[in-house]
């Protein structure tokens, strides 16, 4: 008999040596074709992880530039391939990171889609161990639709803090969110800016009590005298 392809052979590590996906997005992660590797995990395989890219972007629509191609580290074999719908090809080729976004143990996948001067928007592919695959939910369609300046997840908390930018003379302010069921937003605490007919801003902020969001404070911020 001839000798098994690489990707039959009983006991072949496909991911031995490949590096870890990044956990933070910072834009310069991956490049084409380079692949990562997810860990295995208690009941659940490695996996191999590969950004293939297909057709250039186009600043002023969304189109199928790229794919994520999803494959065992047992085999080789493809278990599924994830399309990437976005503005910038490279841009979202090097963008490749994994987070546990739903707090539920399992590493999940993010790449950055859209932008713009004060925003970024991911689409994330959660991890479901019954289907052994990377899906899509409510969570993800959730999270693709805030526009924030960056995601932070807090797995202590089980909270994602989103944070936006405002005018120069205001202040950044950030909403916070908790996950429940692992696959749905919560907004607890919120803070909206809002230009004022004078000078400044007004921030409102309200958190969640009893089930249902109150304002909590109207901070007031004055605009700067311009220098002389």
């Amino acid at each position: 008999m001839g000798r098994l392809p690489a990707h039959a052979q009983s006991g072949t590590d496909m991911c031995q040596g490949l590096p870890d996906p990044p956990r933070i997005l910072n834009g310069n992660n991956a490049l084409a074709g380079t692949s990562f590797r997810l860990p295995a995990r208690a009941g659940v395989p490695g996996f191999r992880l590969t950004v293939r890219r297909l057709a250039p972007g186009d600043a002023n629509h969304l189109v199928h530039i790229a794919d994520i191609e999803v494959a065992g580290c047992s085999d080789g074999r493809t278990i599924q391939t994830l399309p990437i719908v976005g503005y910038d090809q490279p841009l979202t080729a090097r963008s490749l990171h994994a987070e546990d976004i739903n707090f539920d143990g399992y590493p999940d996948i993010g790449v950055l889609v859209e932008y713009g001067a004060k925003w970024g928007s991911e689409s994330f592919w959660v991890f479901d161990p019954t289907a052994g695959k990377f899906i899509e939910n409510d969570l993800t369609r959730q999270l693709r639709e805030l526009k924030p300046n960056g995601y932070e997840f807090d797995a202590r908390k089980h909270e994602i803090r989103i944070p936006h930018l405002t005018q120069p003379w205001c202040r950044n302010t950030e909403d916070r969110y908790t996950v429940e069921d692992h696959d749905r937003l919560v907004l607890m605490h919120s803070e909206e800016a809002k230009g004022l007919a004078g000078d400044g801003c007004e921030v409102v902020v309200s958190d969640r009590i009893r089930g249902k969001m109150q304002v909590a404070k109207v901070q007031r911020i004055a605009k700067p005298e311009p220098q002389q």
